[in-house]
């Protein structure tokens, strides 16, 4: 569909000459630069809106497609500035470009680019399409996350984080990690309505999504920071949220084993201690 070329796709089945999208339309191929931006821009706000339902939904296809028509509405916008000579009639070369660079910006992937020219047959557009794409996933480093880190933030899901670049691996891994993060001390020395409140107000309506929180040395009433001795499960809190007394302290069988790091950890050290020992959580502590 994103090519108004004949010859470009010889098993896509032409209708007096015109592409299927064309005569559904019914527009002049002259004048697709304008029909191409519509296009792109009901594609968009259509895969987000199937990206949004709670079922199963790809995005690779969708980031093709918009990609697609993104590349052809560039040829159309560039053709009467003399840009491509020779070119005004490739519209599929503009496509395959436009489709590696906008998937490969969104994926934060170099791999689509070998997935379009071995699904298209087109190796001689391989150096384009990679140059596209390297400049495609440069730019958007500066703007915003990938589609997946940026479902994994919004669904708070445990995913590690993806360094965007070899600097970006180096970075201290206290400039990534939630600093805002709850913590249980092991010591409950409070009446039992006053902890019921403090798990139900300060752990599960503030911080719902986490499903581990870290286990500190230390008492309730004790402000202070402590170290980490390990991790308790949120659902064993909610466990002791239905017993009619709380205990006085968590019993050693609630809680899981778990490391630390100093905040001067780079982030690719800490992937790899996460990689490394994945039954573990890891938290990252500042002066002990």
């Amino acid at each position: 569909l994103a090519s108004g070329n004949p010859m470009d796709w010889k098993s896509t089945p032409l209708t007096n000459g015109k592409m299927p999208h064309d005569v559904l339309f019914d527009i002049d191929v002259s004048n697709f630069m304008i029909l191409a931006f519509l296009i792109t821009a009901w594609k968009f706000s259509i895969a987000m809106f199937a990206l949004s339902l709670p079922i199963p939904c790809g995005c690779i296809s969708p980031l093709y497609v918009i990609g697609a028509f993104l590349g052809r509405f560039w040829c159309h916008a560039l053709g009467p500035l003399g840009a491509f000579t020779g070119m005004e009639q490739r519209f599929s070369d503009f496509s395959l470009i436009g489709a590696a660079a906008f998937a490969g910006a969104g994926c934060r992937s170099f791999g689509v680019v070998a997935a379009v020219a071995e699904l298209t047959n087109s190796s001689r557009l391989l150096l384009p399409m990679a140059f596209s794409a390297i400049v495609a996933i440069g730019v958007a480093n500066l703007l915003s996350p990938s589609a997946f880190e940026a479902a994994a933030a919004m669904k708070r899901l445990p995913v590690l984080h993806q360094p965007r670049s070899m600097f970006d691996g180096w970075r201290p891994v206290w400039e990534v990690v939630d600093q805002n993060f709850p913590v249980v001390p092991r010591i409950w020395d409070q009446d039992h309505d006053a902890v019921r409140t403090w798990i139900e107000d300060t752990l599960l309506k503030q911080y719902p999504p986490p499903t581990h929180f870290p286990v500190v040395l230390g008492a309730l009433s004790d402000p202070n920071p402590a170290p980490v001795i390990g991790s308790v499960l949120r659902s064993d809190l909610l466990e002791m949220l239905s017993q009619d007394k709380f205990p006085k302290q968590l019993e050693w069988e609630h809680i899981w084993g778990a490391s630390t790091i100093p905040s001067s950890t780079a982030v690719v050290d800490a992937r790899f201690r996460l990689e490394c020992r994945p039954s573990e959580d890891l938290y990252v502590t500042a002066g002990g």
